[in-house]
C-alpha cells in the first residue's frame, strides 16, 4: 500500500497511541511462546530479537496474504503490549523479514531512533546474517566443510552475492545435503534463487522446488515431518513451510548476537 506524507503521518500518531495505551502483560513472553510459539532471545529498550519465528507466520499483516485465523508476528507483539516503532505504519517494529515458510531469528526495533539505526546496519550491509537449508542431493559436488560462493542475479534481476558451505549429507546415497548459507547482500529470495542456481532448490520451497517432478527425491523423513498427502504418485505440499531456517545475525555495532536452532 502507497501512503500519502499526510496519510503516513496520521497512520503512524495512531499507531504510537494505540501501542501507548496498551499494557505490557507480565507474563508475555510465556504468552508469544505458548500462544503463538515464539521465543525472544534478546530485548533491549531499543531492540527486540526473537528466535524461531514459526515457519508460515508471516511479518506483518500483508493484504490478499493473511488467511483467516492467521496471526502475524507484528500482531502477536503489539498484542501482549509490546512497544514496537512506527516509523512503517504498515509494519510497526519491522526492519527485515523472513520469507514465509521459513523460520529463524530477526531483529526488531521497539522504538524510532532504534529502527532508523537498524534500517542503516541493514543498508551498510554490517548485519551478518547466516541461514541454514536442507537440499537434496550433494550441492556442486563441495567437500564437506570446503567454502563456495554463488555470484548471482536474483529477483528483479538485482545482483547478488552468498557463501555457502555443506554441513553434512544424509541418506545412503546421500539424498539430502544440510548447507549454511551466509548472504552478503540483502535481496529478495536470495538464498532461494541461489540455491537453485546450483541445481539443488531448498526441500518444499513453493517457487523453486517442483514437487511434482522432484517427488521420487524426498527422502521419507520430510514426508512425514512435513505432513505431505501421498494419493497414488501425486505428492501434495502444505502451504507456507519449506526448509530454511535463518540460523544466526549478528549487529556488531550493537553487540547483538542471535542464534536460532533448527526446529
Amino acid at each position: 500500500r502507497k501512503w500519502s506524507k499526510k496519510q503516513a503521518g496520521s497512520a503512524r500518531r495512531k499507531a504510537l497511541a494505540a501501542s501507548r495505551r496498551k499494557k505490557l502483560l507480565p507474563d508475555y513472553q510465556k504468552v508469544l511462546e505458548e500462544k503463538h510459539g515464539i521465543s525472544i532471545l534478546y530485548e533491549s529498550d531499543d531492540f527486540l530479537g526473537v528466535v524461531n519465528l514459526p515457519a508460515g507466520m508471516l511479518c506483518h499483516s500483508v493484504p490478499g496474504k493473511k488467511r483467516k485465523g492467521d496471526a502475524s508476528l507484528e500482531d502477536a507483539l503489539m498484542g501482549v503490549g509490546l512497544s514496537l516503532s512506527v516509523i512503517n505504519p504498515a509494519a510497526s517494529g519491522i526492519v527485515h523479514r523472513l520469507d514465509r515458510g521459513a523460520s529463524g531469528c530477526l531483529i526488531l526495533a521497539k522504538n524510532d531512533c532504534a529502527h532508523a539505526h537498524l534500517v542503516a546496519e541493514f543498508f551498510r550491509r554490517d548485519v551478518d546474517k547466516s541461514y541454514v537449508a536442507l537440499v537434496p542431493g550433494v550441492v556442486d559436488a563441495l567437500k564437506l566443510d570446503d567454502d563456495g560462493i554463488i555470484d548471482e542475479e536474483v529477483v528483479d534481476n538485482r545482483p547478488a552475492r552468498s557463501q555457502y558451505k555443506v554441513i553434512s549429507t544424509h541418506g545412503h546415497n546421500k539424498e539430502a545435503s544440510l548447507v549454511r548459507v551466509k548472504t552478503m547482500t540483502g535481496r529478495k529470495h536470495q538464498v532461494r534463487a541461489h540455491m537453485k542456481h546450483l541445481g539443488s532448490p531448498i526441500f518444499l520451497d513453493p517457487l523453486y522446488f517442483d514437487v511434482t517432478k522432484q517427488a521420487s527425491i524426498l527422502p521419507d523423513a520430510i514426508l512425514h515431518a512435513s505432513k505431505i498427502e501421498t494419493q497414488k504418485n501425486k505428492k501434495q505440499q502444505p502451504a507456507y513451510r519449506f526448509f530454511l531456517h535463518a540460523s544466526t545475525l549478528n549487529i556488531k555495532r550493537f553487540g547483538i548476537e542471535l542464534e536460532a536452532d533448527i526446529p
